[in-house]
């Protein structure tokens, strides 16, 4: 495993990193577009899109939680560098997570109005109390009114422990930490209620603590790009994708247990080596630079897209294929349209919902 190199190659590797966490939003919008439609019978091709579909979350999650991990660091580690980290994480992740669930919350109730279908979702979420408003704002019983967004949630749950968290992973046996943690969540998982699980899923603290574990043992998240540590990862995801498919019942238990997430990140890491496009690339600023606008807003372009266009698509065996296609593409391009929209008239704005403005008022990173 190879440890970080001198400081031109560690940019490198970061840019690799931003874009791989750019393809894996991209690939849980995916998912999104064909697991947020009726499934109806269906051509046998369609099936496997959806198969595909249906597991993106669970080959790209772990490693998600791994790289924040990794790339969560306090400096110094006192009082006032965690102080310092809490304040750049506030302005980077909260800040975008409450102006786009209050801007879900004003689209569901306005639109419900004039939407009866949207009543049913402004009841779900019981936007019609100030309490489930407050739910919705913050997503404590449940997914935020953004639900996409629930992972920026966790994220800074872990951030706010990330001093004890970084205790527990240090040391020769650093590691038992995340993989205690791991065993203990899923024993409990099934005890859970639902308001808690959504907490507590079993991968996402784990590999949090396993990204934790790399940095501070030096080991670079691109260890798997080549030799037998890309060999592994890469045999390790094709038996774990068989046994899935073929229902074995250590997959199906993990699966159940929430923990398959953990064992796809080596072969997600091994996808760095292809992912080596600079700043400045058509890849940085059609795919990078707007993914998590894009990601942020697709759940209420898409579904509005679909509630007013997809009504009126006869069902067929590719019905779910059309209402998948007009999610991803059609949706997406409501968005894009957005985003370069704000960029040229309203950067500002963009800085806001992006998390790229500071207390200073002055773009962030």
């Amino acid at each position: 495993m190879a440890a970080t190199q001198n400081n031109g190659a560690h940019l490198s590797r970061d840019t690799a990193v931003a874009n791989l966490k750019a393809l894996m939003l991209w690939g849980i919008f995916l998912e999104h577009a064909f697991c947020t439609v009726a499934v109806v019978p269906q051509a046998p091709v369609v099936s496997g899109i959806n198969w595909v579909a249906g597991r993106i979350s669970v080959w790209v999650l772990g490693a998600f939680f791994m790289i924040s991990g990794y790339y969560t660091q306090m400096s110094p580690f006192d009082r006032r560098g965690y102080v310092n980290l809490l304040e750049k994480r506030f302005f980077s992740l909260l800040i975008p997570f409450f102006t786009w669930n209050a801007i879900y919350i004003a689209a569901f109730l306005v639109s419900a109005k004039f939407m009866p279908a949207m009543q049913q979702k402004v009841a779900e979420l019981k936007l019609n109390t100030w309490g489930g408003i407050a739910d919705g704002f913050f997503g404590v019983t449940h997914h935020p009114a953004d639900g996409p967004l629930w992972y920026i949630r966790s994220i800074f749950c872990f951030i706010v422990l990330y001093p004890l968290l970084r205790i527990g992973c240090r040391g020769k046996y650093g590691w038992l930490c995340p993989v205690g943690i791991a065993a203990v969540l899923a024993y409990f998982q099934p005890r859970m209620p639902l308001s808690v699980h959504e907490h507590l899923k079993p991968y996402m603290l784990s590999a949090f603590c396993f990204g934790i574990w790399f940095r501070e043992n030096k080991i670079s998240l691109h260890c798997f790009e080549s030799g037998w540590p890309a060999y592994a990862a890469m045999a390790l995801t094709a038996v774990m994708i068989a046994g899935t498919f073929a229902g074995v019942s250590l997959c199906t238990e993990l699966a159940e247990r929430r923990l398959d997430y953990l064992f796809y990140v080596p072969g997600t890491l091994f996808l760095l080596r292809f992912l080596r496009f600079g700043t400045g690339s058509r890849y940085d600023r059609f795919f990078v630079e707007p993914v998590f606008f894009v990601y942020a807003a697709h759940a209420l372009a898409g579904t509005a897209l679909l509630r007013i266009v997809g009504s009126r698509i006869s069902p067929t065996s590719y019905y779910l294929l059309l209402l998948g296609g007009l999610f991803f593409f059609g949706g997406g391009m409501i968005v894009y349209a957005g985003y370069f929209a704000l960029k040229r008239f309203m950067p500002v704005v963009l800085d806001i919902l992006t998390g790229r403005i500071h207390r200073s008022g002055k773009n962030g990173e």
